[in-house]
């Protein structure tokens, strides 16, 4: 049995043990939006996603053969120099970045971004795990993902993988 779970950030500054591993079982020297797992029963910890950028809300699929996760969408090459350089303009509600959906193949550890485009909110396996049910908004913005969400199917196996709107309330 393995554990998924999001480590937003972790306080490099709190004591690890002598294994050197914090108290939550994660290595002190992880950084913040990555994916780990843990063996159940025996420990064994190891981070699924690192340097991919910010990660969360790991899902398995019914089968435990994948793992569905949220990841912010990458800036441009452009911004992302400048930023490095030291320019870190503050753009309200204009600079927003999307987020997508991806599915790790446990297996081969090969990773597949599922959406693009958007903002994925929140998202559930099917039973049978031939699809998901995703509420996508079309900016990540905090008004857009309560009053534009809009309810998709993800075909994660399909090739390439389909998205389809499944209800749209313009009222």
């Amino acid at each position: 049995r393995t554990v998924a779970y999001a480590v937003k950030s972790s306080d490099h500054d709190a004591p690890a043990t002598r294994s050197g591993f914090m108290s939550s079982g994660v290595p002190g020297h992880a950084g913040g939006g990555e994916i780990w797992i843990t063996e159940i029963p025996g420990g064994e910890t190891r981070v699924l996603t690192p340097d991919w950028g910010s990660s969360w809300c790991p899902r398995w699929s019914p089968d435990g053969k994948h793992l569905a996760y949220v990841m912010r969408d990458v800036r441009s090459e452009l911004r992302e120099k400048n930023r490095k350089r030291g320019f870190k303009p503050v753009v309200v509600d204009e600079d927003w970045v999307g987020t997508s959906l991806w599915l790790l193949n446990m297996q081969t550890g090969e990773s597949t971004r599922l959406t693009k485009g958007g903002a994925v909110n929140s998202f559930e396996w099917s039973q049978d795990g031939s699809k998901i049910a995703a509420g996508i908004s079309p900016r990540n913005l905090v008004d857009d993902r309560y009053m534009f969400s809009r309810l998709h199917v993800v075909r994660p196996f399909d090739t390439p993988p389909s998205v389809k709107k499944l209800v749209d309330n313009p009222g």
